[in-house]
């Protein structure tokens, strides 16, 4: 049997103060435990950072391990992905933009759709 698909989701963080919060507890509540976090502050002004930083701190620090915080300067989204690309460990990478929010299922359903069909 192969071994069970690891996930990179990277994450570009830039103005998203209002939904940072919601979307970070929606990723890194993921029931599947074989993901790497990259989050990539493209220079974000507000206090983006600052909320997910806090999160991880008072909620998520059992994953610390699994969680990178890249800085950068502001160059843009697609900048920021690849920037975020570098750091992917992952079998399989996911790009996640930082205003939405996920199923805390997701990932689990994706690895067993790959592992069903040998993606």
């Amino acid at each position: 049997m192969a071994a069970r698909p690891s996930f990179s989701v990277v994450v570009p963080i830039y103005g998203v103060e209002p939904y940072i919060r919601r979307f970070a507890e929606s990723l890194l509540g993921q029931t599947y435990d074989k993901v790497q976090f990259v989050f990539v502050n493209d220079g974000t002004k507000d206090a983006s950072i600052e909320v997910l930083s806090s999160l991880i701190d008072e909620k998520f620090s059992h994953l610390k391990d699994r969680i990178v915080i890249v800085n950068k300067v502001n160059q843009g989204l697609p900048a920021a992905r690849k920037t975020g690309m570098d750091y992917a460990e992952g079998d399989y990478v996911l790009h996640v933009d930082s205003d939405d929010w996920l199923d805390c299922t997701l990932l689990e359903k994706l690895a067993a759709k790959i592992e069903e069909t040998g993606s």
